[in-house]
């Protein structure tokens, strides 16, 4: 960081930001892979499993992918983060279900001032 001290440079010291506590994180764009860390000793995340590679647009799942979780595999498309459009989800108990997901609500026009909130699905229940 230029201080001043040679007569070519700015002195940029009173702009000098404390970087100390800051997670500086990429955003995901393209194709890749998303994985979620899996112990309870974590606070912020929880118990669960998740191994996700597709697509990604703007840090969130969109296009086609692969989903591992505990308690199946998704693969398919997703929009917004959420599974949407055609798919296929493998349950762990050996049930399957082939065909499409996401919620109807996309058929009709919202009649909410700020527009539908579940457009693409809830995000932690059935989407299917």
């Amino acid at each position: 960081m230029p201080d001043g001290s040679k007569p070519y440079l700015p002195d940029y010291t009173d702009y000098v930001v404390n970087m100390g506590a800051v997670r500086i994180r990429r955003v995901e764009h393209g194709f890749g892979v998303s994985k979620t860390i899996q112990s309870e000793q974590v606070p912020f995340n929880g118990p669960d499993f998740e191994y996700f590679h597709g697509q990604f647009h703007g840090g969130q799942k969109h296009g086609w992918g692969t989903e591992y979780t505990d308690t199946g595999v998704f693969s398919g498309k997703y929009r917004k983060g959420m599974r949407h459009g055609p798919g296929r989800m493998d349950h762990a108990g050996g049930d399957t279900y082939d065909g499409e997901f996401g919620c109807l609500e996309l058929l009709r026009p919202s009649i909410l001032p700020g527009g539908n909130p579940y457009e693409c699905g809830v995000p932690h229940g059935n989407n299917g």
